[in-house]
């Protein structure tokens, strides 16, 4: 009788014990990530002339996880963009930056794009928008 209460209270325990340890081996596993907080995700360019010249902004952002942060890869909307950023992972609580470069030779008009990044944070998208005016020609008076 008492090797069946034995084997009782050290079943009990190891069915309180056990789910602690796994919830702490999770929550540990959990915690080792990076994290990508863009410190403003859109940028308006205004107006352009479509005869103008490039145009680029730059966007910060900062890792907020606690491993370093990479970004894989940056996927645009059209041709009228080109994107550069380091291929060098960023430090916890450091900032990187991600240039963009808008062409307005491209289109006219108004635009509203869409840059799609992978990192290893996950995925985040930055938007750019403007308008593309055409070049005026001169009156002619009569």
């Amino acid at each position: 009788m008492k090797q069946l209460s034995k084997w009782l209270i050290l079943c009990a325990l190891l069915c309180v014990c056990a789910p602690l340890s796994l919830s702490a081996q999770e929550s540990a596993v959990q915690e080792q990530r990076a994290g990508i907080e863009l410190h403003n995700p859109s940028y308006d360019f205004g107006r352009l002339s479509f005869k103008g010249n490039k145009k680029s902004h730059v966007f910060y952002y900062t890792n907020t996880g606690n491993v370093p942060l990479i970004i894989q890869r940056a996927k645009t909307s059209c041709n009228c963009i080109d994107v550069k950023y380091s291929r060098r992972p960023v430090a916890p609580g450091e900032r990187g930056e991600i240039t963009v470069i808008y062409d307005p030779k491209k289109e006219l008009g108004a635009f509203n794009k869409g840059i799609h990044l992978t990192t290893s944070a996950g995925q985040v998208t930055l938007f750019v928008k403007g308008e593309v005016l055409p070049k005026h020609k001169k009156s002619h008076k009569r």
